[in-house]
Parts: structure tokens; sequence; C-alpha cells
């Protein structure tokens, strides 16, 4: 008597005796039961709904309208009813614009990068013309990702402009589609990306280039070529005067949590000095970081009777004069902040021994009066550009070497230094161009003079009692009414005085 093999009858045609097979069924319970899989022909299917056991891996099997269903493993039980499917939510390929440059561009899907849906959902893409809608590059399906990079043929360049791009997502278990279409723009300019657009007041603090705002100024940026919506993200960190320098601190640049420039707020700065570090990314370009230093300006108005009295306030900008009497080698850093002043600003019989002063200071309109103080060395002004005034040193007994004023150039009223009985070196004044009244030099031990190689132009010039042997200088100057130089006994030579001078009109 023959067996009969339960298992034929029940899977029908394409059954194979002596393999494992699982027996699927429709919720619906339908007669003539019409299964796929996914992926397609992944694992053999009876005529009647038995899959044969995956050796490894896992099989998605659905009916025809995919309204259900399942995931089918090697460890499946023997007998799985299909579940009823939820409609398919597939993600879009973009919403408005999208960046790319000469290389390509990327695309970015809110995908959950733990289902296992998300293996059987693919994405194609084509680019076409605005114009003739021709179609200018595409992408065969590929495997959905949070995200895509679609690099350009190098062999077929796209030139630079605005495209459609047309993407297609499709979900092979749901059998549902997704189109999308937006606007590809591409540009291949540099991306040079620079915070605000315009900061019209820049100060040099230790050297580095500070951008000065007022107190409430929020964080903006500029992009200079190209289209201008590019993202950016930034970090902003508060600092003191002594973390602004050339080369930085790790920690003062360190950006552990970015600010999306444009899905945030703009913060603002109140004040004091802050470091800015920001790059900007347009499609696959992406900027290193970068750092500003931005100061938030700060006006007290009114006299300054003494050094201390700078103490808290953060002082940038002075209208009114300054009494420096006070001043120490201790409390010198009060004036580091000070950029601009509209005043007088006198120094006098302060006894520090070095003094190191006011070297931010970029703009000065008043008199500058050094006098009796007791610095064997005296550093300062070395900022300042523009002197609407005059400035005039004298009676500093203990002073050896001085070195001011590097980089101005030019002086409304006059240069005076005197007196002092041991000066031995002054710096050669290296950026002065022009005085409109008098350089006078009296009453100093030098016994070589090369200074002021770029002086062009003063009304007055006299040289008295300087204990000159050489003198070397004023090679430049061309304009000038008067020049007296008298009572030197030491001096032996003079090389000065640039050829073919003119005498200056009253």
């Amino acid at each position: 008597m023959n067996k009969i093999d339960e298992m034929a009858l029940l899977c029908g045609e394409g059954y194979v005796t002596g393999k494992d097979y699982i027996l699927i069924s429709d919720p619906k319970q339908s007669a003539q039961l019409n299964l796929v899989t996914v992926p397609k022909d992944s694992t053999v299917l009876t005529q009647k709904g038995c899959l044969e056991r995956p050796s490894g891996g896992e099989v998605f099997v659905t009916n025809p309208d995919r309204s259900s269903g399942s995931w089918i493993s090697a460890q499946s039980k023997d007998r799985v009813v299909l579940e009823p499917l939820a409609a398919s939510r597939l993600p879009s390929a973009c919403n408005s614009v999208v960046h790319g440059d000469g290389r390509g561009f990327t695309l970015g899907f809110d995908v959950d990068s733990g289902s296992k849906n998300k293996s059987m959902q693919t994405v194609a893409v084509h680019l076409r013309s605005v114009t003739s809608d021709e179609v200018i590059a595409s992408w065969d399906a590929r495997g959905l990702e949070k995200t895509l990079a679609f690099e350009f043929n190098a062999a077929k360049p796209v030139l630079s402009g605005e495209y459609k791009l047309m993407a297609v997502i499709k979900d092979d278990l749901s059998g549902a589609v997704s189109q999308s279409q937006c606007l590809l723009r591409l540009d291949y300019s540099e991306l040079l990306v620079s915070p605000a657009e315009k900061i019209n007041t820049r100060r040099k603090y230790n050297g580095v280039e500070v951008l000065v705002v007022q107190p409430g100024y929020n964080v903006n940026f500029y992009v200079h070529e190209g289209f201008r919506d590019v993202s950016i993200e930034y970090c902003l960190k508060k600092v003191s005067f002594s973390d602004v320098r050339e080369i930085l601190d790790p920690t003062v640049i360190k950006c552990d949590k970015p600010i999306d420039f444009l899905r945030s707020k703009s913060e603002s700065l109140e004040d004091g000095f802050w470091v800015l570090n920001y790059r900007g990314q347009r499609g696959l370009v992406q900027n290193i970081w970068q750092h500003s230093f931005f100061l938030v300006e700060n006006l007290c108005a009114g006299n300054i009777d003494s050094v201390e009295s700078l103490r808290g306030r953060n002082c940038t900008v002075i209208r009114g004069n300054m009494d420096l009497a006070d001043l120490t080698e201790e409390n010198a850093f009060l004036l580091d902040m000070i950029g601009e002043v509209y005043g007088d600003i006198t120094l006098r019989f302060s006894e520090a021994k070095s003094l190191k002063i006011l070297n931010s200071l970029s703009q000065m309109v008043g008199n500058i009066s050094i006098h009796y103080n007791s610095a064997e060395t005296f550093d300062g002004f070395n900022t300042l550009r523009y002197l609407q005034g005059t400035i005039a040193l004298s009676e500093n007994q203990n002073l050896a070497y001085l070195n001011i004023l590097q980089d101005l150039e030019i002086i409304t009223g006059s240069l005076e230094i005197s007196s002092p009985n041991i000066l031995s070196e002054i710096t050669p004044f290296k950026s002065l161009h022009s005085v409109q009244l008098q350089v006078m030099l009296s009453s100093l031990p030098l016994k070589s003079f090369k200074i002021f190689p770029v002086l062009r132009k003063v009304k007055h010039l006299a040289l008295f009692q300087l204990g000159l042997i050489d003198m070397e200088c004023f090679s430049a100057l061309t304009d000038y009414k008067s020049f007296a130089f008298g009572n030197n006994p030491q001096f032996r030579s003079f090389k000065g005085i640039g050829s073919g001078p003119k005498l200056m009109d009253d």
C-alpha cells in the first residue's frame, strides 16, 4: 500500500520530497493563494503557498496586492499566517533646493536605519534641463540610506546653473512609489564665508585683527560668491584679552555643539571679547573651521583721573582727558582694551621701571604728554596710525630705550622728544611719512641716528644737542620749510635729506 505524502497535497506543484517547507496562509483564507517573495525568486514557493525554509537570512513573503506579508527565516514556525500590512510611508528626496558643485550633489532621506523595510527601498534620480526638459544625467536605482552622494561623470561635466532634479523612491515590500521634484543649483565658485557683510571698525589687539561691533550685535554671515543659501554652522565663545592671539589655544576654538545658523535664532554679543568659530557648506564642498574675534564697543565718557578708575569698566573708547599718574606695571593692563581716545593723554610721575601701554590704540584726537617718569624702557602706542594732535616726551631721566608709534603714519601737530640723560636707542618711526608742524629732538645722548626712513613732509625740523657722531636719516624728506641743526659738537657725518628738497609755503 502506497503512503500518501500529506505535504505534497498541501503544497501542490513545485513541492520536492525531502525538503523542509513552511506552510503560508493568508488571513483572508483565500482559496487560491498567490504569493511572491522579496527579493524575487530568493527561495522556492510552491503552487499552494509552501515556502522552502530559508537556509540563512530572511525572506519577505506577501500577496500580490501587498495587503499582508511576513518576514520568514530559518527559525520560523512550520505554519505562518501573513500579517496585515500598514500603508507604507516613503520619505521625500528633497523639498525645495539642493546644492551641488562640479563633483556632484548629496541627498538626505528621513529613513529609519534600524527598519528591515529600508533594505527594500530604492531611489533612482534624473537630472533635467529647466528649459527643454532634456535629461542631463541619470543614476539607476540604489538602496536607500540616510545620505546618498550622486557624482557626475567626469567625461560629461554638467555646467554651473539650475536644473530640475527628479527622484523616484520605490518600496518593494508594499509596492508604494514616491516621486519628488526640486531645484538643483550647481555652483562652481569658491565657497568663501565671512562673518557679517559690513563691519566697518577693525582694530588690532595683540597683533590680531578684531571686528568691533555695538552692544546687542547679532551674529551674521556673508557669502562672497555664487548662490547665497549656504548652510553655516558656528560656535560662539566669550574670551579674555589674553586669548586674542595669532596662535590660539585649542580649547578656545573647540566647537563641541555647533549651531545651525539658518535654523536657530542668531546669538547676540553684549560686552567684551568673543571668538566666533564657523564653517560653510554648499553641496559636497565644506570649509575647514575658521575663526574671527569680536569686541563689543564700550564708550566711557568723561575725564579719567586715574588708571584705577578704569577697573571693571572694560572701556574701548574714551571721550575725555586721561591722567595716568598712578600707572604701574601691575595695572597697565587696564588700558589694554582702549582703541580710541578723544581727549588728551598725560603720563607723568609714574614709578614703574618698564612700561608697555596702549598698544591697542588705533585712533587718537588729542595730545600725548609723557613727562617726569621713572621708566627705563617705554613701549607704547604702536598700533596708532593717525594722531590728530601733538606728542611730547621730556624729563624722563631714566629712559634708555624708546619704542613708540611704529605704525603711526601722520601727525597733524608736532613730535617733540627731549631731555633724557641716558637714552641710547630710539626705534626708527618706520611708518611716519607726514608731520604737519614740527619734529624736534633735543638734549639726547644718541651717538648714532637712523630714524624716520619714510618721512616725506614736515614744516619745521629741529635737531639740537644730540651728542651725535653719525646721522643717517630723513632720506625720503622732500617737503619742509625750515631745518635747524646746531650745538652738536661731536657731529662727524650726515647722510640725509632727500634730493631736491622743496621749501613749503606758509
